[in-house]
């Protein structure tokens, strides 16, 4: 498999995922063909592919993702996942991921490290009190897969201030959101 359908294997394991979209630069164009295929072999329609510029930030991805299916398909209803396409999430248990998401508006995956690279959150009792950008406030970073209990909790906070996820999670955190 390739890393993308991986990636969509991996997370449907123990998860229905109800609809998956996928979001690519405009300058990858050369590489559809084959993210079509996959998308075809996953059993997705290649109508989820979207491709779009340049954006400031994975914030700002996320935003433009969400205004391209809404125009397409209408409003969405029920939760949303964002997911970096460099990444593969192996044994996740992500089947009371839904359930989670009626409780608290976010969800973020995490894993143990010290790499600056990465954004990283301050977790107590299992709920999240910071977040940061590629700065070490915990050993919990973050491995790119962020969930909201709907797109409407995320285009509450959205501005195009955001560059980052994390930085949005963090405006949300300071506004009371679990």
């Amino acid at each position: 498999r390739s890393i993308l359908g991986e990636i969509i294997f991996e997370l449907s394991k123990n998860n229905n995922l109800n609809n998956v979209y996928l979001v690519a630069n405009k300058r990858d164009e050369i590489y559809m063909p084959h993210v079509r295929k996959t998308l075809a072999s996953l059993g997705i329609s290649t109508q989820n592919l979207f491709l779009i510029s340049d954006t400031d930030g994975q914030a700002e991805t996320a935003y433009l993702s969400i205004q391209n299916i809404q125009k397409k398909f209408g409003e969405m209803e029920g939760s949303i996942i964002f997911h970096n396409i460099d990444t593969i999430l192996h044994n996740r248990d992500l089947s009371d991921l839904e359930n989670i998401l009626k409780q608290y508006d976010g969800y973020i995956d995490i894993f143990k490290s010290s790499n600056h690279n990465y954004s990283y959150v301050l977790v107590v009792n299992n709920e999240v009190q910071s977040i940061a950008e590629k700065v070490l406030i915990s050993n919990n970073a973050t491995s790119g897969f962020y969930a909201f209990s709907s797109a409407q909790k995320f285009l509450e906070f959205y501005s195009n201030k955001e560059l980052y996820i994390s930085d949005l999670y963090q405006k949300m955190l300071d506004n009371g959101v679990k």
